[in-house]
């Protein structure tokens, strides 16, 4: 059978054969020449659908004007066919891979990497404004002009469009690992792989590579970002722009992506910034953004702060616990069988954790040196990020007073974000259920 781009179009040259597709060059019969990306014959259905969803993403930008190559045809809409040959033809665009350039070159000067980056910056912030993401921003991706340094993108085959119905679900979960860049987002498990600012990260990556020649692979390698041991001064007319730049690749590479670039219209500035070479007059500093950060980051760090934040958080809490053990006592003031409320149990071997919070209960008889007390303990994590409950349970007659009480063992009976507390109306159900439990051991006890 046929392929359904023949005999309209003949191969010329095979280019590459990555992820779920083949590229090739190809020639129609009035001496046209194009590219011809066609699904490989064990595509999943997610390929297929992704290999859709770029035609249509490449459709929309060249329909805006922004400088995509033109789909000339295609037949992705028969995605859901298996049996069917899914391939598009689109413009072949001149000039060579970013890659190949750099590979001839080693690196570019300042201002040709900037006029690279910059380009493809401008054409990105257009596709953002259409809702549509790369996500897959990498040299070889990136067809470059030699002579005038302006480049585009030629492979939009893991996009993502925010009004393409179905797109949500194909690149919810999947992790993005490019040896170029792996950005921390794209692959943790609750990443948001669909954020607008891991393709500015990439942007500054992009930047990065043209300058030294160098790919930046991680954001942080043995806690050291990619640009460690870039020699800026080598790379910059002055001492104020080597600062600048090095500047620009601190943010750009930071980590956290709410501490990077946010807009494409971000990282442009900035770049264009450096390249006046001319030194904006000081600002003054800014006290209250400096309180702001310092919190922020001794909110985190200061563990001793940490743990006085989440201590109080938990305590406020168990006023609600303290209020129903004080009714339940109240009200067992003249019974023979009463429940007592005790603030601060004297507990030995307590369960491991940072300490947050304790509290008791007991029940017992009046003519009997006989009690079942119950204790809770809340306590921190070792990592500090996930508080727990435990309960335990000790049993005292006449022949064991004090020290001598019996433990009848610590359970943990829930798991909570410290940064919120306990869930005080479990709590409360668990402190009823137990004290229930205490009652009828303690009036069955008597024969």
């Amino acid at each position: 059978m046929p392929n359904p781009w023949e005999p309209r179009w003949k191969n010329v040259k095979n280019l590459s054969g990555g992820g779920q597709g083949l590229t090739v060059i190809v020639e129609s019969t009035t001496g046209l020449k194009a590219v011809l990306k066609r699904i490989r014959s064990d595509a999943t259905p997610n390929g297929r659908a992704r290999m859709k969803g770029e035609v249509s993403n490449l459709q929309i930008l060249a329909s805006a004007g922004i400088k995509v190559p033109r789909v000339l045809e295609d037949n992705t809409a028969a995605f859901h066919d298996t049996g069917a040959k899914l391939y598009f033809i689109m413009d072949l665009v001149d000039g060579v891979t970013l890659d190949t350039l750099l590979s001839r070159c080693g690196q570019l000067s300042l201002s040709d990497a900037a006029k690279i980056t910059l380009s493809l910056i401008n054409i990105m912030a257009l596709a953002h404004k259409q809702k549509i993401q790369h996500r897959d921003i990498k040299p070889d991706n990136i067809m470059a002009n030699p002579d005038s340094m302006e480049a585009m993108f030629v492979d939009f085959g893991l996009s993502f469009n925010e009004d393409e119905d179905g797109a949500a679900d194909l690149t919810k979960a999947e992790a993005i690992q490019k040896r170029f860049l792996t950005l921390p987002e794209r692959m943790s498990s609750d990443g948001n792989k669909r954020d607008y600012r891991s393709d500015v990260c990439d942007l500054t990556g992009i930047f990065f590579y043209c300058l030294t020649g160098t790919e930046p692979r991680v954001l942080l390698n043995g806690n050291k970002p990619p640009h460690h041991a870039t020699k800026f001064s080598e790379l910059a007319k002055s001492e104020w722009q080597a600062r600048e730049l090095k500047l620009l690749f601190d943010k750009g590479f930071a980590y956290d992506s709410n501490d990077r670039f946010q807009s494409c219209s971000d990282i442009l500035e900035r770049i264009n910034y450096v390249l006046k070479d001319t030194p904006a007059p000081e600002a003054p500093p800014d006290i209250l953004g400096m309180l702001n950060s310092a919190h922020k980051h001794l909110q985190v760090k200061d563990r001793k702060a940490v743990v006085i934040r989440h201590r109080t958080t938990t305590q406020n809490k168990m006023a609600a616990i303290a209020k129903k053990i004080e009714q339940y006592q109240q009200h067992s003031e003249k019974s023979d069988l009463y429940v007592g409320y005790n603030p601060n149990p004297d507990v030995a071997n307590p369960p491991t954790g940072e300490f947050l919070a304790h509290i008791g209960a007991y029940v017992g008889l009046r003519n009997y040196f006989h009690s079942r007390r119950l204790f809770y303990r809340v306590a921190l994590s070792v990592d500090y990020l996930e508080g727990h409950i435990f309960k335990a349970v000790f049993h005292q007659d006449n022949q064991q007073q004090g020290n001598g009480a019996k433990i009848e063992g610590w359970t943990k009976i829930c798991n909570f974000d410290p940064n919120d507390g306990p869930d005080i109306n479990f709590w409360i159900e668990d402190l009823d259920q137990s004290l229930a439990n205490e009652i009828e051991f303690v009036r069955d006890s008597v024969k």
